[in-house]
């Protein structure tokens, strides 16, 4: 059974009509800013056969849809403007497809900025912290078997592929905030603090199990939190200008001014099919 994943999300962009307006948001992309990254580790820009920035001394910034992947161990250490903090450790790949923000039309200042993000998880394991910056917030970490959704928090997936046994295990931690998984055949599972679950897809067999966090998890976040903390700035994240040219033509004042016309014009945001995935394969 073929099972695919296509990021068709009906996001409702609810309308809201007042005065016989409508109101919508333009999109723009963030900032990508990589910590450290291991020499192994390929960076792919979306469109190019060339790999980019092998050998670039880090801190280094990025604009670009890109993908990541190594043959061997391997880290990457790297931050969104969107408000991610975050970590992936090969081998495997994972890609970033959105980070993206958008200002409330009239509303020109950090505390309404609005963010989505969706990044790509193939194999290997990564622990985001992700914090709503300004308004509203969302991520989409999508998998082989699954998508895992969450406004603000702490937490781990770890893919992998066993290609003797042909199994695709995905491994769930929450440290912080509420995640929901959506699992391929249907199910959902809403994690909170301390809850990890795990989920194994061989063929047409599917389970999801409840597991016990151990303390190598528990390490597994020191650890991070330890070598984030190494940074420059480690609490700071890439700064995506505000600019005038990408809103939208200005409303009416009354309106702008309505709590209920910024949280109207967006609450997620339509993405385009961009990949399918083989649970079988």
């Amino acid at each position: 059974m073929k099972v695919f994943i296509s990021y068709s999300l009906s996001f409702f962009i609810i309308l809201n009509t007042f005065s016989g307006n409508l109101f919508s948001l333009e999109w723009k992309r963030g900032i990508f800013q990589v910590d450290y990254i291991n020499p192994n580790i390929s960076i792919q820009k979306y469109g190019s056969l060339d790999p980019i920035k092998e050998n670039a001394d880090v801190p280094y910034k990025l604009s670009d849809l890109c993908s990541f992947s190594s043959q061997i161990k391997g880290s990457i250490f790297f931050r969104l403007s969107t408000g991610i903090m975050a970590q992936w450790v090969g081998p495997g790949s994972f890609s970033i497809d959105r980070f993206e923000h958008s200002w409330s039309e009239k509303v020109l200042n950090t505390e309404n900025i609005l963010t989505r993000n969706l990044i790509f998880l193939g194999q290997g394991r990564m622990i985001i912290d992700s914090k709503v910056i300004g308004k509203e917030a969302l991520i989409i970490i999508e998998t082989a078997l699954g998508k895992i959704q969450c406004k603000e928090g702490i937490f781990s997936i770890d893919v992998e592929y066993l290609q003797d046994s042909k199994k695709k295990i995905i491994t769930i931690i929450c440290f912080k905030g509420t995640l929901q998984f959506d699992s391929i055949n249907g199910s959902k599972f809403k994690l909170n603090p301390k809850d990890k679950i795990k989920a194994l897809a061989k063929g047409e067999f599917f389970k999801v199990e409840p597991q016990i966090m151990t303390p190598s998890d528990s390490r597994f976040l020191d650890q991070y939190n330890r070598r984030r903390d190494q940074f420059e700035n480690p609490n700071d994240y890439p700064q995506s200008e505000i600019e005038e040219a990408n809103i939208l033509k200005k409303v009416e004042e009354e309106l702008s001014q309505s709590e209920s016309v910024l949280r109207g014009e967006f609450f997620m945001p339509v993405l385009e099919p961009i990949q399918s995935f083989n649970a079988n394969e």
